[in-house]
């Protein structure tokens, strides 16, 4: 029992570690069981369930009678309304006092219904029983009209309100706690207790009362209703505010910079600022103090700062061995952070505390949703396979928590329920070589992110700011990319960079507050933003689609595909095929070696062996068959899986893994997918003697001399 307790103890302290908590639980495992497969084979046998079976849900039918006598709707226009006195016995009225405390409770979310005001001028004119029986239907009518007129131009003329939903949002004493604004009954019977027995609306036609069959008595504001009419209501005024979509051109107009000081004293100088990054994506910020920890002043004025494998914080500066690729002074390919979490961080900020004094280091900038939405229209097919098609990242290194190994699944676009682009994840530094997809997806797959990619590149897209010191670039982490320009360092000079991430759902709360308090009682977001989304003037620019270049069988182009049995005569074609040094393949390997983690069954696999590379029928990829040490040359298992398997020129080129295309102390890309179509024309394909390289964690040794460049690749 006690080892239970101790062992609970433990899962409750896992549960209480920051977002990074599984890495660390990740690097624990690799310690315990390296050199074992830490994850048994049977797990992929099946689901466990409970032994119970699977409760049944009891559908209780509607209990809302018909027009029998039992139900009665009092449906009047507000001319008859002098008649309601003759309903006031059978349905006992609140009194005014407890009338006003409810409207009190009503109105306390105006703050969710921007047009609040606007609609506290609609009334009720007619209240009646709906033909599908388990709802009311309302006519509205304004203050100033003439009873029963509606100005349609206002919208529907009618809307319903299920009795479940109006049940569900009593706002009594009984069912709703007014302190901490939250229901005090739930679901459970819901159904049961929506049975209706008369339903009215007051004299003034400015709200409506429910009796129900158990005797409950429910008050609802006609303007509290107006505002919440299902698919007609309003869009939220800060969840819903679209994007204002820019290009380079765009953001250099339309980009606001923010004083330090005034945000920290000022909360409509930060409500501004908020505002800003929810909706163009990106703020700058000048005049603070260079010096650290300045993060930390300005996220306690916006919610909270959110740790990382990183830290609480980051420094980017040039590190002999860095754990990320940011840490150096190369070229930065334009990214978005942490693309190795499955829930990755929202908002970033970005203090310059001190700039090279040499020359480069620009930051590059781009609109992910623009480029994604142009995408969408000049090549919808492949939009819709980064929506759909699932990538793999991974961070492994030491840092502020020690030991990290980041693990996501995600997908470069993310939709809303809507189908609106809302969050776009993409990174050359971390992306793995695995897909778990078919070969043929994975050819379309790198046709898609290779003319994402060339969007990302499009000086048009690309906002160019190099920053001060003093300076702070917030950015929206979901949306817009950021990458730099490699630089120099002049002797005696460095660069300091200090980041720091924020949550939106506490940005989103602070704007809702500060909204509250510094346009009280008005619209504090304008009407205009819900319209429509605002973009650059600029007509999307059209994804330019590159054919594949992989020649045919012409005599451009050369298969060398031979059994193990002959390997012996490849010493004739070491004059056409440059083979790496023993030395330069023993680096490789360390390389490659560094990704079995990712795999369980690397040890088993590192017995198989290439027999046959051939050019496949399809022209974009090649055609590997296996076998094992110890058997007949060319002799496969069948068993073991398929006997053969294609690899897409695309994804071998993007997984080159020499100098010159990987930096092996971050385990991160050096080139991007920009132009990868264009790189990827293959000269000559050939296998080594042993038939023992490694292609990706499967045993295999392929070297690829690529046209045009002569660049040559040896993969895993």
């Amino acid at each position: 029992m006690a080892a239970f307790w101790a062992s609970r103890g433990l899962k409750e302290s896992l549960r209480n570690i920051p977002a990074f908590k599984f890495s660390r639980f990740s690097s624990a495992l690799n310690i315990r069981r390296q050199n074992s497969r830490y994850l048994s084979s049977s797990w992929t046998s099946s689901a466990t369930s409970c032994d119970n079976q699977p409760q049944k849900c009891q559908t209780r039918v509607l209990n809302v009678p018909n027009f029998n006598g039992r139900h009665r709707v009092v449906s009047a226009s507000l001319a008859s309304a002098s008649q309601s006195s003759s309903w006031s016995s059978d349905v006992p009225f609140l009194t005014e006092e407890e009338k006003s405390v409810l409207d009190t409770t009503f109105a306390s979310e105006r703050l969710l219904h921007p047009r609040w005001g606007e609609y506290s001028e609609f009334r009720l004119a007619n209240v009646e029983w709906s033909d599908v029986g388990d709802r009311v239907e309302v006519t509205w009518a304004r203050d100033g009209q003439s009873d029963g007129e509606i100005e349609v131009s206002e919208g529907t003329a009618k809307n319903s309100f299920p009795y479940s939903w109006l049940r569900d949002n009593c706002r009594c004493n009984e069912c709703f706690n007014k302190s901490s604004k939250s229901r005090t009954v739930n679901l459970q019977g819901l159904l049961a207790r929506c049975g209706v027995e008369t339903v009215m609306r007051s004299e003034d036609g400015k709200s409506m009362t429910i009796q129900w069959k158990d005797g409950h008595v429910s008050h609802y504001p006609a303007t509290w209703l107006r505002c919440n009419v299902f698919s007609e209501s309003d869009p939220d005024p800060v969840a819903d505010m679209p994007p204002q979509l820019w290009d380079a051109a765009t953001c250099r107009d339309r980009i606001q910079i923010f004083d330090f000081n005034n945000l920290l004293s000022d909360d409509r100088a930060l409500f501004a600022l908020l505002r800003e990054v929810k909706g163009l994506g990106i703020a700058i910020i000048e005049n603070v103090p260079q010096k650290v920890r300045q993060i930390h002043r300005l996220a306690e004025r916006c919610g909270y700062l959110t740790p990382s494998n990183y830290g609480e914080t980051f420094h980017v500066k040039a590190k002999v061995d860095p754990s990320n690729i940011a840490y150096t002074s190369s070229f930065l390919s334009s990214h978005t952070d942490l693309t190795y979490f499955n829930d990755t961080y929202d908002i970033q900020m970005l203090h310059c505390i001190a700039q090279a004094d040499g020359e480069g280091g620009e930051n590059m900038l781009v609109d992910g949703f623009k480029i994604a939405n142009d995408l969408r229209q000049s090549a919808p097919k492949l939009f819709d396979i980064l929506t759909t098609e699932v990538l793999e990242y991974h961070d492994v290194g030491r840092d502020a928590v020690g030991d990290f190994f980041q693990h996501s699944r995600v997908r470069t676009i993310r939709l809303n329920d809507k189908g609106v682009v809302d969050k776009i994840i993409f990174s050359d530094h971390g992306r793995s070589a695995m897909l778990r997809m078919d070969v043929d997806n994975v050819v379309a797959t790198y046709e898609a992110l290779a003319c994402f990619a060339d969007l990302l590149y499009d000086p048009v897209n690309v906002f160019r700011y190099r920053m001060r010191g003093g300076d702070i670039v917030v950015r929206d982490n979901h949306r817009v990319l950021h990458g730099r320009e490699a630089f120099t360092l002049k002797p005696g000079s460095s660069r300091h960079l200090e980041g720091g991430f924020l949550d939106w759902d506490a940005v989103l709360s602070k704007i809702r507050v500060l909204g509250q308090s510094v346009e009280q009682n008005s619209r504090y977001l304008s009407s205009s933003w819900a319209s429509s989304a605002t973009s650059c003037d600029s007509q999307p620019q059209k994804c330019q689609t590159r054919v594949l270049n992989v020649p045919n069988f012409n005599g451009r182009h050369r298969v060398v595909s031979a059994s193990l049995a002959s390997a012996s005569q490849s010493s004739s074609w070491s004059s056409d095929v440059p083979f790496l040094t023993e030395e330069e393949k023993s680096v490789l390997d360390t390389t490659f070696a560094s990704e079995r983690l990712l795999h369980p069954r690397w040890g088993e696999y590192s017995e198989f062996r290439l027999a046959n590379v051939e050019w496949s029928d399809v022209g974009d990829r090649v055609e590997v068959t296996w076998a094992r040490d110890g058997k007949s040359d060319g002799e496969i298992e069948v068993s073991e899986g398929t006997a053969k398997n294609s690899f897409p020129y695309s994804w071998l080129r993007d997984n080159c893994r020499c100098n010159e295309c990987f930096d092996k102390s971050s385990k991160s890309r050096t080139v991007n997918l920009h132009g990868l179509l264009a790189r990827c024309g293959v000269e000559t394909v050939r296998r080594s003697e042993d038939g023992k390289s490694r292609l990706l964690g499967n045993p295999s040794r392929l070297a690829l001399a690529g046209a045009p460049n002569g660049h040559q690749m040896k993969e895993s």
